[in-house]
């Protein structure tokens, strides 16, 4: 078994050892509490889209290639959000709208228009909550949705940036049944291009790795007018020098040795920066 010694705050170790489970390939959290999404779509290619870009990031994306198959499932499934498409045969997306808007088990659903008919005005008097045209341009659509969607309802996601593969299954299981959605990452150009694609709201960082390490993480991100403020957990095997201790302490929140990690701890930390984040924001 592999097992990590979790240091609790510069200075003050509690050395607390735990068993970790077998080591699995795995690269998404979960699934428990992910919000539900509902695709009212007659194109395959656009569902898939949909299901691929938005399951990265914490989504569960459900489609229905006709109109009243989706006004069923948005009956009996009640997803957080519906995306609806216009043209399609049979009835189209207005009808749709129409039914989705005057049934008491929907009307209060959000509905984001995703269509190559730009007619905002009239789907704005209709009642979407958004209108967003074709091709999908994935990052106006993750935006919509955190607009829409409480934050109770999105999973906080955490980034592990780490080349050591063993740590990435490591932590993605301990957060397996947690509102936690893991992305990982292999070194720290990795890294940044991960936060730049879908922020964080933590991120579990090791010192020592190739092309760009820890160090050179911490110090973009801390110049970074977006991104400076995102809290960071540093994981590591290195024995830290007093200068390298004073910038951990100056641009991470809290240091963990990789010797053993209690999952119960990791918790506990990741909850109270995530706890803390809500009250400052």
């Amino acid at each position: 078994t592999f097992t990590l010694t979790f240091a609790r705050q510069y200075g003050r170790s509690a050395t607390i050892s735990t068993p970790l489970p077998p080591t699995r390939t795995t690269t998404a959290s979960h699934s428990n509490g992910k919000p539900l999404i509902l695709a009212i779509d007659d194109n395959p290619d656009t569902i898939d889209l949909l299901q691929e870009n938005l399951s990265e990031v914490g989504y569960r994306v459900i489609g229905a290639s006709a109109a009243e198959e989706g006004l069923r499932q948005a009956r009996e499934l009640q997803p957080q959000v519906i995306t609806l498409d216009i043209m399609m045969p049979q009835k189209d997306g207005w009808q749709v709208l129409h039914d989705l808007k005057n049934d008491p088990l929907t009307k209060n659903i959000p509905v984001v228009m995703l269509t190559i008919v730009d007619k905002k005005a009239l789907g704005f008097q209709l009642g979407a909550a958004d209108y967003l045209l074709k091709p999908l341009d994935s990052n106006a659509l993750l935006a919509t949705l955190a607009r829409l969607l409480p934050q109770r309802e999105r999973p906080s996601r955490l980034l592990v940036i780490d080349d050591d593969a063993h740590v990435r299954d490591m932590v993605t299981q301990l957060m397996e049944g947690q509102p936690f959605d893991v992305v990982t990452a292999v070194h720290g150009i990795d890294g940044l291009e991960a936060i730049r694609r879908q922020q964080p709201d933590v991120i579990l960082l090791d010192l020592m790795m190739p092309y760009l390490d820890g160090f050179g993480v911490l110090e973009q991100l801390r110049r970074d007018p977006v991104f400076h403020h995102i809290p960071v957990i540093v994981l590591t095997a290195k024995t830290l020098t007093p200068g390298e201790t004073t910038l951990l302490q100056n641009n991470a929140v809290q240091v963990m040795q990789k010797q053993g990690l209690a999952a119960n701890d990791l918790l506990e930390e990741l909850q109270k920066i995530l706890v803390s984040g809500q009250q400052n924001g």
